[in-house]
């Protein structure tokens, strides 16, 4: 392919890209208001994927953060999920976060994602259990629920599970498919159903 198909084919993909973010960010902020939520997001946002974001709480953006990703597996549009439940919960990603496609994250109370982690595709994280374990409130809405923080620079493998109550510490790794049930120190390589720690990386 010569140098000029080349440039005009780069420079469409970057006009297609500029476009659908313009319309997946619009679309993101009027789900959060028709569902009386609230979406505070940088304009440095980059959308390779749908946003939905449909709970009664605070959902934040910073900059750089990337939703989704064109060459990454994707299950229809590749939607993703961020729904902070009731009007006092909250979710927030830090910058230059990146998040594949698929993903949910929901927060009854608080989940907290650090700057530059890198988030794999169909990953999800839940800081309830959203029921109770007893048969007779199963039913309910009676689960335990604690916040899930994520430190600086972590990377969860695709299909990672995290769920209440658990802070995973800053550079460590979650290998693909793990179920994170409690909490992970910093610089380490952990895995399993259970995760636990494999071994360090500094």
């Amino acid at each position: 392919m010569s140098k000029i198909k080349k440039i005009i084919r780069r420079g469409l993909r970057g006009y297609d890209l500029h476009i659908r973010t313009r319309a997946r960010r619009c679309r993101a902020f009027l789900d959060a208001w028709l569902h009386d939520g609230h979406l505070l997001m940088s304009k440095k946002c980059i959308f390779y994927a749908p946003l939905s974001v449909n709970g009664k709480g605070n959902v934040t953006l910073a900059d750089d953060v990337q939703l989704g990703y064109g060459m990454a597996p994707k299950l229809g549009d590749g939607a993703l999920l961020l729904q902070a439940r009731r009007a006092d919960s909250s979710i927030a990603i830090g910058s230059g976060t990146a998040i594949g496609n698929n993903c949910s994250i929901i927060a009854e109370r608080a989940v907290t994602i650090g700057s530059r982690c890198l988030i794999g595709h169909c990953v999800s994280i839940y800081d309830s259990d959203f029921h109770g374990v007893n048969p007779t409130e199963r039913r309910g809405h009676g689960g335990v629920t604690e916040a899930v923080t994520l430190g600086d620079n972590v990377w969860l493998g695709s299909h990672v599970l995290v769920l209440r109550g658990v802070n995973i510490g800053e550079n460590s790794v979650i290998a693909a498919g793990a179920v994170v049930v409690k909490s992970i120190p910093p610089n380490v390589l952990a895995g399993g159903v259970p995760a636990k720690v494999i071994r360090g990386l500094i």
